[in-house]
């Protein structure tokens, strides 16, 4: 199963590497490598989203191609979210540590033995990644890195409601609220903006503004 997810991820996960080594990557491109990704997992796993935990809609998801529309959305939605959150050194890789831990512990609860050995596996890995990569940021994590970790986390959650229809989905959706937030604020953000630089990286994003607002405190305490 694990080599299954790891061919499902490649495209995402290629399309953020060669971004890295060339910055010739068209975002748009890199959004098709992540419906590619969002695709194979469908047809290689057949996980889906089944339910929304909402009784009058659940009856449109076991249609297959609702639930598959649904499926895709939300892995592209992750993969692109992890990304996104990856702007200081340690907060993707230590939200990342905070899902999986959750993960890890629902599985273990209900007794979901495959998604408790792929969550705490990915989660060893990344908590070494953690360590050396903070606070120094000695390691690089790139645009390849945050959509490996986006498609295994969607790829998680995923399986771990279509396999226990008795974890309610919003529990599941809280687990990465913060990603998806984020996602959501800068899309919005972005979309409305009027400049031309709009779509370039910026210090605009919540975990930027909070930093330096904390950072702002530390500072003007040590003056005082």
């Amino acid at each position: 199963v694990s080599l299954i997810l790891l061919i499902c991820s490649f495209p995402a996960f290629l399309s953020g590497i060669l971004e890295d080594l060339t910055k010739k990557i068209l975002p748009l491109w890199r959004l098709l490598a992540s419906f590619i990704t969002a695709l194979l997992f469908i047809f290689l796993t057949d996980y889906k989203i089944i339910s929304l935990g909402i009784e009058f809609l659940d009856i449109y998801t076991n249609i297959f191609f609702v639930s598959s529309m649904l499926t895709i959305f939300a892995s592209v939605f992750l993969i692109q979210a992890c990304n996104i959150i990856d702007g200081l050194n340690g907060l993707a890789l230590g939200t990342s540590i905070l899902i999986l831990t959750s993960i890890v512990l629902i599985s273990l609860k209900i007794d979901d033995n495959l998604i408790f050995n792929l969550s705490y596996i990915s989660l060893f890995v990344i908590v070494g990644a953690f360590f050396w990569n903070f606070p120094n940021g000695k390691m690089f994590l790139g645009d390849g890195g945050a959509y490996l970790i986006g498609a295994l986390l969607s790829f998680y959650i995923i399986m771990l409601s279509f396999r226990n229809l008795e974890v309610a989905p919003f529990s599941l959706f809280f687990l990465v609220i913060f990603p998806i937030y984020e996602l959501l604020r800068t899309t919005i953000r972005r979309t409305f903006s009027n400049s031309a630089k709009a779509i370039e990286p910026d210090t605009k994003h919540l975990h930027s503004m909070i930093f330096k607002f904390i950072f702002g405190v530390y500072i003007n305490t040590i003056l005082t």
